[in-house]
């Protein structure tokens, strides 16, 4: 079971350092209002990661192919991708608040769930990141043991991996205190974009 925690949190941390949607999220959030807030969302976003995890060993290569192209999930993305981004966008930054309640706790880790729910390459990564990694003979998924380490293992390592992206967010943070309304244009507008695209997609496949 440690050894399939320890490969599955490595294979997560590596995979789910480039830039998406949550990782952009947890920065923004890092740097306009704090770095608790952030690691909240880290958290919602990877206790996410246990579910998926856990569709990607029941239902193995059906289930990533049939998620990769389900328009449901592509127009849900879009949706999303769209609004956030409008909100980042027009949303001007807030004093940052040392402590906060268990309401707004709670609602952080509710972006982080949202986040980790509605993005579309989440779970087609994993399951082929298993796929790859059973191909290797490096995990056995026959055991419930090592299933459970391979599911806490992704959600550790995808925590990991947005911690990191929180630290680097409250370095800047303390960088560029004057420009965060920069910040949060740059956050919407990547959002904005990548709802473009998710758009193109969904046109493509309906047409």
């Amino acid at each position: 079971m440690l050894t399939h925690f320890l490969i599955a949190l490595a294979l997560a941390f590596v995979g789910y350092l480039p830039f998406g949607t949550v990782n952009m999220v947890v920065l923004n959030t890092a740097i306009t209002r704090a770095f608790r807030p952030a690691v909240f969302i880290a958290l919602g976003a990877a206790v996410v990661e246990i579910f998926y995890t856990y569709l990607a060993i029941t239902l193995n290569q059906w289930l990533g192919r049939s998620l990769v192209n389900n328009i449901y999930i592509d127009v849900a993305a879009l949706v999303i991708l769209l609004g956030v981004g409008l909100y980042f966008w027009f949303s001007s930054p807030r004093r940052q608040q040392k402590t906060q309640s268990s309401k707004q706790k709670l609602s952080y880790v509710g972006t982080g769930l949202m986040f980790g729910f509605i993005n579309p390459q989440s779970l087609p990564f994993i399951t082929l990141g298993l796929l790859y990694a059973k191909s290797q003979d490096w995990i056995y998924i026959a055991e419930f043991s090592n299933c459970l380490g391979l599911m806490f293992g992704v959600a550790t390592g995808r925590f990991l991996s947005l911690v990191l992206y929180a630290r680097a967010g409250q370095w800047l943070s303390s960088q560029l205190e004057r420009f965060t309304q920069w910040t949060n244009k740059v956050t919407g507008g990547i959002l904005l974009s990548l709802g473009g695209y998710q758009a193109f997609r969904v046109f493509v496949e309906v047409w």
